[in-house]
């Protein structure tokens, strides 16, 4: 606060006033300032117990929360694991059906081949015999 604000007309008399008033009827001590220092400390020990207390509510909810978290996330991931089986089921399903046919035509191809190299080997033998004969009797001829 400035000297000129203390001095200016109109607030020096209200300063004055109040320091009378003061003077006639001084402040009394509030029941604050009369407290013991015994007082404070079994303040203090309750405060802290109070401090203490909430600790383990809140953490205590902080359990329950985690717990409810997990198990709405169980349901959750359940319900969405549980049609994932299913697709992946149908799926294998699906593809061991695919399998078993292509083995069973695989079968038939190879039985194919083996019906075919038989009769490239007959035929090979064949015409071995007969251009033997064809080179050891050339004037014979031909067998139809």
């Amino acid at each position: 606060m400035s000297n000129w604000l203390v001095y200016a007309e109109g607030v020096r008399e209200h300063i004055d006033a109040a320091r009378t008033r003061q003077a006639v009827h001084p402040p009394k001590p509030s029941a604050e300032a009369s407290v013991s220092s015994a007082g404070l400390e079994t303040d203090l020990a309750l405060a802290r117990q109070e401090i203490t207390a909430l600790w383990e509510e809140r953490d205590k909810l902080k359990d329950a929360v985690r717990r409810q978290l997990g198990q709405q996330l169980d349901q959750v991931g359940t319900g969405e694991l549980v049609a994932r089986i299913d697709e992946l089921s149908r799926q294998n399903a699906e593809l061991t059906a695919e399998r078993d046919a292509l083995t069973r035509g695989k079968a038939e191809w190879e039985e194919k081949l083996a019906e075919a190299e038989e009769d490239r080997d007959a035929a090979r033998a064949s015409l071995r015999r007969m251009m033997r004969r064809e080179n050891t009797n050339p004037d014979a001829p031909e067998a139809g």
